[in-house]
């Protein structure tokens, strides 16, 4: 009663929803599942059901593998169950995409698996640089996933740490995506969740990672790297990229001797334009590309 902060909701007033003299309105059983952490769906049943906790490993913000989900991002990953679910009702069983990507084989090279994903996908990076704006190239990118059987679907999270999570399956694997954060980070996370699917693992993506990597297991590290290092490959091939740069009047200089507000206008802000990328992108590949030094990487 105290915790559903409320002065009309007394011990007498639950005491009388158990023992069902009174009910509920939905808005107060949406607070009480906040409170005991579960899905609002356990009060519609007429028994209490059974609920697996979801087998996604996903790493909290301090960094360790948590045996408890949040309960907004539970809420969300039991919807995207439940949408996985009714696709394998309505497809019976059988993905209904053509080819489905998860079933090719990639090697461990993340720049080769780069390159086939591309292929796969069928969109050029010519193609890539017409998109002109985010929310354009992030529809495009969904609607190019949905053909090789990557159900993508976006819902908004109540925590801003979470970018997005994947579900992995030999039939639907699903990515849902946080539709609160920029369209920019939406796109990274989608081609950062699709490197876990390619690797038949469930994930969950967040923000800020850098920060909890180094208290992460040596082999979630590897594959959190591969997974950011995949993503920005793909959307941003270091090839062309180094290409692009070169042919921006001056850049060696603005690169050693610039400000960054210089840099920013004049080399950061255009290439993260043509690729649809943040610029964060793009000012971590000018470092992986040694274009910059690490003491101006910001």
């Amino acid at each position: 009663a105290k915790k559903m902060s409320s002065p009309s909701i007394t011990e007498e007033t639950i005491v009388a929803w158990e023992n069902g003299d009174k009910m509920p309105t939905y808005r107060q059983l949406q607070k009480l599942a906040d409170i005991l952490e579960k899905p609002l769906e356990i009060f519609l049943y007429p028994s209490p059901p059974s609920i697996p906790k979801p087998s996604v490993r996903f790493r909290s913000i301090y960094g360790e593998y948590s045996k408890e989900l949040p309960p907004e991002i539970l809420k969300i990953i039991v919807y995207a169950r439940k949408f996985q679910e009714n696709l394998r009702d309505v497809s019976r069983g059988r993905n209904p995409a053509k080819q489905l990507i998860t079933r090719n084989t990639f090697s461990d090279d993340v720049v080769e698996t780069a390159r086939k994903v591309r292929e796969i996908i069928n969109i050029s990076l010519d193609e890539q640089k017409e998109f002109s704006t985010y929310p354009r190239a992030f529809e495009h990118w969904r609607l190019a996933l949905s053909e090789v059987g990557i159900f993508v679907v976006k819902q908004p999270f109540r925590s801003e740490v979470y970018s997005g999570f994947c579900l992995s399956d030999s039939e639907f694997p699903v990515i849902c995506v946080n539709n609160t954060t920029g369209h920019q980070r939406q796109i990274f996370t989608l081609f950062h969740e699709l490197y876990h699917l390619i690797k038949g693992e469930n994930g969950v993506d967040i923000i800020d990672d850098e920060q909890i990597v180094s208290s992460l297991s040596k082999e979630m590290q590897k594959l959190e790297r591969e997974c950011d290092l995949f993503a920005a490959e793909f959307l941003v091939p270091t090839d062309d990229f180094i290409h692009e740069v070169t042919q921006i009047p001056q850049v060696t200089e603005l690169l050693e001797d610039g400000g960054y507000l210089d840099i920013l206008r004049e080399c950061v802000e255009p290439l993260a334009k043509k690729y649809c990328v943040s610029l964060d992108v793009i000012q971590r590949k000018l470092l992986d590309t040694e274009f910059i030094e690490p003491s101006r990487y910001y």
